[in-house]
Formats: structure tokens, C-alpha cells, sequence
């Protein structure tokens, strides 16, 4: 099973799961801030990925949209 497309709350933490995205070309989401790099990402989206409570909320609409 491959999917449409992945999300990662944090590109930096996460970048095992970008690379890996990149290389069966799938979109990546992902929520970035100000010391993350936005070029492998297709759709970045700008937020606060240090806050747990922020990352929650990330999750919470992610779920609801899925």
C-alpha cells in the first residue's frame, strides 16, 4: 500500500520520512517554521513545530480533513 500523499509535523524531525516521500515522488504536507527548509516540501504550512499544543492542533484538523 503506498499512499496519495504524507504529512509530517516537522520536517526536521521527521526527515527519514521526507526523504523517503521524495523518493517515491509522493506530495509531501508539512508544517514549517523558521529553520526548516521548504524545498522538498510540495505543500509547506507555516506553524510553530517546537509547541506541543501546537503540534496537537496540527494533528487535530489533519484528522478531521482525512
Amino acid at each position: 500500500f503506498v499512499p496519495h500523499a504524507v504529512f509530517t509535523p516537522d520536517t526536521m524531525y521527521a526527515s527519514v520520512a521526507v526523504r523517503e516521500a521524495n523518493v517515491l515522488s509522493l506530495p509531501l504536507i508539512g508544517v514549517v517554521d523558521s529553520y526548516s527548509s521548504i524545498f522538498y516540501v510540495a505543500y509547506p504550512i507555516t506553524g510553530n513545530t517546537q509547541s506541543f499544543s501546537s503540534v496537537m492542533w496540527f494533528y487535530k484538523w489533519v484528522r478531521l480533513v482525512i
